[in-house]
């Protein structure tokens, strides 16, 4: 049996491994995602360096909105939130109802686009309202998708979204078949302005899905 490599690891010396922590229960994050950022404000790719240094910003400078006091403009349903992690390889097996090469979101990919809706419409922990509601997801602090759940069903012991809408350029369209489905309304457009500019500090939960009510709140 050939042996398999190990999986390479940043290893860091205690002083540096210390102030991480102490800069991260600052922000209250966890520290992967303070290593995370620090990563990807260095990246060759421009636009992953400018979108990692203006969360690095928008933390440290205390206007990013913290995860649990997160809100969005009342509307008549409910949203789930998600904070989305990295990318993990994991690819679908025959019969996952969505098909996909892993889970969590790259941070070169760019909000809405089909690889960040098959990763944010499948699958949760939760336990959805009985009528369609809205989807938000960030990664890292940053709007990654806005998504209409118009259904869902159960895979095992999680749903997804099985009959999924995304808004591309003010326009709610199916994501299997690419038709445009009906326009977003004033409720879409408005949370849809609200979401520009925004940036959360990423949760600390290890399953970070939550709801947000009509109204607005958690």
């Amino acid at each position: 049996m050939p042996i398999m490599p190990a999986k390479s690891r940043i290893r860091l010396d205690a002083d540096v491994d210390s102030a991480l922590h102490e800069q991260s229960d600052a922000w209250e994050v966890l520290p992967a995602v303070a290593v995370a950022l620090a990563v990807q404000a260095q990246s060759p790719d421009p636009m992953t360096a400018r979108r990692a240094q203006s969360v690095l910003d928008a933390i440290s400078g205390g206007t990013a909105v913290p995860w649990r006091d997160l809100r969005l403009p009342p509307s008549s349903s409910w949203t789930l939130t998600l904070s989305m992690g990295g990318w993990v390889d994991s690819p679908s097996v025959p019969g996952d109802p969505i098909s996909r090469a892993g889970h969590g979101v790259r941070s070169t990919w760019r909000f809405n686009t089909p690889e960040v809706v098959a990763a944010v419409r499948a699958y949760w922990a939760a336990k959805p309202p009985t009528e369609p509601f809205r989807i938000v997801a960030f990664r890292l602090g940053l709007p990654v998708a806005h998504l209409w759940a118009e259904s869902t069903a159960d895979w095992g012991d999680r749903i997804y979204a099985d009959k999924c809408l995304v808004e591309q350029s003010g326009v709610w369209v199916d994501a299997d078949t690419g038709a445009a489905v009906r326009n977003l309304d004033i409720e879409d457009r408005v949370v849809s302005e609200a979401l520009r500019g925004l940036i959360v500090v990423p949760s600390r939960s290890r399953n970070p899905v939550s709801w947000i009510k009509p109204e607005g709140m958690r």
